[in-house]
């Protein structure tokens, strides 16, 4: 079998056709871009609105996740001014996505909180409940010495008889 190789040149008008459909996709981009754009600042103050509302809801969960935030940004901007012009603008900007971050984070750390207290709690309640404790913590016991760190731990270690 013989292979027929063929070359096709491309005529100048379809190189026209092909820079005047790049240039209209190019044009098409920018013009998404700008709606975009003017649609992000015109609503700008309603999308802080929102951002500020539910910042003062994660503030009410656990204040100190929002202050830590906003610490932190002030550090950012101590250290590298332009680096916290740009993630304070940042903030601005995209104010609700931060707040809701802000919002999840507080609820977390509420939950997590809590459900370290019960752990704590039924720790507690289980070291009273157990057989040679004397039924209850903190009661002095002979048998034990009483050795205090001092980082305050408290070892009890058994008397040898």
């Amino acid at each position: 079998m013989t292979q027929r190789y063929t070359t096709a040149r491309p005529s100048l008008g379809s190189a026209i056709v092909g820079l005047l459909v790049f240039a209209l996709i190019i044009y098409g981009l920018f013009r998404i871009a700008a709606f975009t754009v003017s649609t992000l600042v015109s609503g700008l103050p309603f999308f802080f609105g929102i951002g500020l509302i539910v910042a003062a809801a994660a503030y009410y969960v656990d204040k100190r996740v929002p202050v830590d935030f906003v610490n932190w940004l002030g550090k950012t901007f101590t250290e590298n001014p332009f680096k916290g012009i740009v993630l304070g603008a940042a903030t601005v900007v995209f104010a609700p996505f931060v707040a809701f971050y802000l919002l999840g984070k507080a609820l977390l750390l509420k939950k997590v909180k809590s459900a370290v207290g019960d752990m704590q709690q039924r720790a507690a309640e289980q070291m009273r409940n157990q057989p040679g404790m004397g039924g209850a913590i903190g009661v002095d016991d002979s048998d034990f010495t009483e050795v205090k760190r001092d980082d305050g731990l408290v070892i009890r270690i058994p008397k040898e008889e």
